[in-house]
């Protein structure tokens, strides 16, 4: 019986898949039921045949009417492929059989028919076969949209290059431009012309072209054969664009390096998103300033310099005095215009060489790094004390502002970041029991307990 086509391709190779398909047909499938129309009509023409020839009205010998079995064995096979083909093929033989019995033929004749149902089952395996093949690779065609040969490897990169939405440059093993696409040139917005025969360095932000011209030696050089970077680009207007590079080098039959192939993603949004989620992450969104977070990063990096270069580092705790008498009587709108004047008056007073962040609620953490002596922290502690010399002037109301100073000196022999948050807290609170507004450096004989008893 004729069978359907499987989706496995493997299965119509196999023996095992064939008969496997042979005993589930199509039933629902009309062109089943034409190829078994087929060779009924075959069986009829045999029959007819044979009665016509015992009657000397035919000179043809019987087998050459089983060769009419070739017409559904063909059809079959063009339809279901193996299956149907040698399904078709079969039921021939199952009909004809029983025939050739009841109505016995010479030696001759039956080593002939014989002979003509084994050619019927060969070619219906060979037609199945030849057919399925065609089928396949027809659909793998289709699947791909190639009705003909795949392009030659150097036209299928031709394609690739031109038409990538990434920008791609090929260049020398010395950075010349030798060819771009489309996206490159929309990228850094450059005709092809003003691009061809120049260096790539030419139009690399300024902040790295020495990294550019490094990877340029690294892959001329043989070193290593690809590369993968962040680099930024100037356009024609001096805008900068944010690129993710990747870059390879292409050699000759020789193996040595012959030009480079560079592909760059315009990533100008993503990093300026990226950028401002890690600003978030790390700044204070009242005051801008940077948070805890920030500040114990540049805590462990002022350390660890420090160490290397000897010298001490201060850690300054701000505590704005009576700030709860503020929010109680003006209200928080009021006491948050104070944090956000106060931060800018002490940005204003920070060293670039420090850090200011806000450790939370009315408290500021300050950090001097690199001095010279102890005695330092304190300049730095009356430097900031400046800070609210000047009354503040908030939603029409004078402010007479003063804030508690906490210092820990920092030298090779002190503990980590959580001891000095915790000294600088009771240095704080000794400032304010000794009458707020002051800065008090902390010494180990002072008492935690200060901190309970205001």
């Amino acid at each position: 019986m004729t069978g359907a086509v499987p989706a496995n391709d493997t299965a119509f190779r196999s023996l095992k898949g064939v008969l496997a398909h042979l005993c589930h047909p199509p039933l629902s499938d009309r062109r089943f039921w034409m190829a078994q129309g087929m060779v009924v009509v075959v069986l009829l023409v045999h029959l007819d045949a044979g009665l016509a020839r015992g009657r000397t009205l035919l000179w043809a010998p019987e087998f050459v009417w089983i060769l009419p079995l070739l017409v559904p064995v063909i059809y079959a096979g063009a339809v279901f492929g193996p299956s149907g083909s040698l399904g078709a093929a079969l039921e021939g033989i199952i009909v004809v059989v029983p025939e050739a019995i009841l109505m016995p033929e010479s030696t001759v004749g039956q080593w002939a028919t014989t002979s003509t149902l084994a050619l019927v089952l060969v070619t219906a395996l060979l037609i199945g076969d030849r057919f399925e093949g065609q089928r396949t690779l027809a659909k793998a065609r289709a699947a791909a949209k190639m009705p003909g040969a795949l392009p030659e490897p150097e036209e299928c990169f031709r394609l690739a290059f031109d038409n990538n939405i990434a920008g791609m440059i090929i260049t020398d093993l010395d950075g010349r431009i030798v060819q771009v696409n489309r996206s490159y040139c929309a990228m850094i917005d450059y005709p092809v012309e003003e691009l061809l025969g120049h260096d790539v360095v030419s139009f690399t932000h300024p902040g790295d072209k020495d990294k550019t011209a490094e990877m340029y030696r690294r892959l001329a050089s043989g070193e290593v054969d690809q590369v993968g970077d962040i680099k930024r680009y100037l356009r024609k207007d001096g805008t900068v664009v944010s690129g993710d590079v990747l870059s390879g080098v292409v050699k000759n039959d020789g193996g040595a390096p012959i030009y480079c192939v560079s592909s760059i993603k315009d990533a100008t949004e993503d990093h300026a998103l990226a950028a401002q989620l890690s600003h978030q992450a790390l700044h204070d969104p009242l005051t801008k300033l940077g948070n805890r977070v920030l500040f114990e990063d540049r805590f462990s990096l002022a350390r660890a310099q420090t160490a290397r270069r000897g010298g001490w580092d201060a850690v300054l705790l701000v505590d704005i005095d009576d700030f709860k008498v503020v929010n109680d009587t003006f209200g928080h709108q009021v006491g948050d215009l104070l944090l956000v004047e106060l931060a800018h008056r002490l940005e204003n007073l920070t060293r670039t060489s420090d850090t200011l962040c806000r450790f939370g609620g009315d408290e500021f953490l300050y950090l001097a790094a690199g001095l010279a002596s102890p005695d330092e922290a304190e300049t730095v502690a009356r430097r900031l004390a400046g800070g609210w010399a000047e009354p503040f002037l908030l939603e029409g109301a004078r402010f007479e502002q003063r804030a508690s100073i906490g210092v820990v000196i920092c030298d090779l022999s002190s503990e980590g970041y959580d001891q000095m948050l915790r000294d600088a807290d009771i240095a704080m609170y000794e400032a304010k029991r000794r009458g707020k507004g002051r800065h008090v450096v902390f010494t180990p004989d002072m008492s935690p307990r200060t901190a309970t008893s205001l």
